[in-house]
């Protein structure tokens, strides 16, 4: 048995990654942007039904302010999240690096979504 269990040894496998970097790439992400997608629908759904729909309301401190508004608005406290995280600021909330990353995808796919409303009720 090989050292990889897929039968190459380790010096083998270096040799074909240093070759063909990018098809090692390629076949990686092709195996874990289905289950980061899925994971993100998961947490997506689930956070709906615990705010109940509230990404596509506007705030109820800030009235005036339209859903996608609203939604740059978190997206910008999570970015600051990320800088946060990235200059290595001590985490004090149990929120890692991939959980804001989570979640300022969720508002980036929720602020789409609440654009292509708008734009379906103007149609």
């Amino acid at each position: 048995m090989s050292a990889d269990g897929r039968g190459r040894t380790i010096r083998e496998w270096n040799k074909y990654v240093a070759k063909y970097p990018s098809e090692c790439e390629e076949k990686y992400m092709e195996k874990k942007i289905p289950f980061v997608v899925e994971h993100l629908r998961e947490m997506l759904l689930a956070k709906n039904k615990n705010y109940g729909n509230s990404a596509f309301c506007s705030p109820v401190l800030l009235p005036h302010l339209k859903p996608e508004e609203a939604l740059l608005v978190r997206m910008s406290d999570k970015v600051a999240r990320l800088a946060s995280l990235a200059s290595g600021e001590k985490d004090r909330v149990g929120e890692s690096l991939s959980d804001t990353l989570y979640d300022l995808a969720g508002y980036c796919v929720l602020a789409i979504i609440a654009l292509e409303k708008e734009k379906d009720e103007r149609d």
